[in-house]
């Protein structure tokens, strides 16, 4: 009988653990539905093309950016106003040539918003978010309302309109 219990008790642990690590590996390659750019890709591409440009700063291992993943690849509200900003998503230590990315610390995830000039809009932060943690938003509704308020900011049309 202890022996049943045991291999019960393994098979449930093992069935939980699998299909945790196989949703967080999923809202990875869901996120994939936004067109992410590198930094020096999205960048060239901001100062080219006019658009504003939203940088997300992660790294893999981390559980934070697991869960911000997870709002892009489920949030079709999100994945649609993507359409007007550059997508640019790198690791955490990537050289990204501009101080005001450290922010307010070194954390992860850190999202900023970037002028159509490539200019990181400082004053954009989480709304509601932790005042220690300016630039780590947590929510769907952190993310839309910030993109909202910047293309309204530069007087741009959304392909999307919530």
């Amino acid at each position: 009988m202890f022996i049943r219990v045991c291999v019960l008790i393994l098979a449930v642990a093992l069935a939980t653990s699998t299909t945790s690590r196989a949703s967080t590996d999923g809202a990875l390659e869901a996120s994939e539905k936004i067109d992410w750019k590198t930094f020096d890709e999205g960048m060239s591409e901001i100062k080219r093309d006019g658009k504003p440009g939203i940088v997300l700063i992660q790294r893999p291992s981390c559980p934070a950016c697991r869960n911000l993943n997870a709002i892009f690849a489920t949030s079709t509200k999100i994945q649609d106003l993507s359409k007007s900003f550059v997508m640019i998503r790198c690791n955490s230590g990537e050289n990204l040539h501009d101080e005001a990315y450290n922010g307010d610390g070194s954390y992860v995830p850190r999202l900023f918003f970037v002028s159509p000039r490539g200019e990181v809009l400082t004053k954009v932060t989480a709304v509601q978010g932790e005042s220690r943690f300016k630039y780590y938003y947590y929510s769907e509704d952190q993310l839309l309302q910030n993109m909202q308020h910047s293309l309204q900011k530069y007087n741009l049309r959304a392909s999307y309109v919530c």
